[in-house]
């Protein structure tokens, strides 16, 4: 499952990785930077650019369908769904961090926002789904308590390695993986989350 920019939506079969082959695609209306799968895995989000959030059923995926567009306001670039499909986890390039309701996919409605982030990059929300780690232009990485939806509120930040572009987490949420967009590989220990530090 691609979020292949001004293409949409693109899905491949990779069943013979030699030789990948289109199944589908759907053309949104923005531009697709990261994508969210259900776990049954018939739908669809796409953080679609400044057509924010695009909801598509894939129960066929030959023909995928649009079951509906969402814009809260926000240019979406980065996508996490909560394990149960209930919630989007949207990084707004611009200006910081949604929680949208998707547990009606027809219907989905903004739960809460987090504007302190600044360019948003990349989003990981944890095993619990009770924190947010976030990745982007004015720090390295922000960390936030989404125990509280509605409210989401900074724990703690670093940014002294610059712009972070993509984020990762250790099973044990101890070690922070960030692609920095200029100083490489950057390793930080968040194991007090309140003040991570670079290892």
């Amino acid at each position: 499952y691609i979020a292949d920019d001004t293409n949409g939506l693109v899905l491949v079969d990779i069943s013979t990785p030699g030789t990948p082959s289109l199944i589908g695609s759907y053309d949104t209306a923005g531009t697709g930077g990261d994508i969210g799968i259900s776990s049954d895995e018939n739908t669809a989000y796409i953080a679609d650019g400044a057509n924010g959030l695009v909801i598509i059923d894939i129960t066929a995926p030959g023909t995928p369908s649009l079951i509906t567009s969402y814009n809260p306001g926000a240019f979406a670039y980065a996508i996490e769904v909560s394990s149960d499909g209930n919630t989007a986890y949207i990084g707004d390039l611009m200006s910081g961090f949604l929680i949208i309701d998707i547990s009606t996919p027809a219907t989905p409605g903004l739960v809460g926002s987090y504007a302190g982030t600044g360019f948003t990059l990349d989003v990981v929300i944890s095993s619990d789904e009770n924190t947010a780690y976030i990745a982007g232009a004015s720090n390295t990485i922000v960390i936030l308590d989404i125990t509280t939806p509605g409210t989401p509120s900074l724990i703690g930040s670093y940014a002294g390695a610059g712009t972070g572009s993509k984020l990762e987490i250790s099973s044990d949420e101890s070690t922070a993986y960030v692609a920095g967009q200029y100083d490489g590989l950057v390793i930080l220990d968040i194991t007090t989350p309140g003040t991570p530090s670079l290892i």
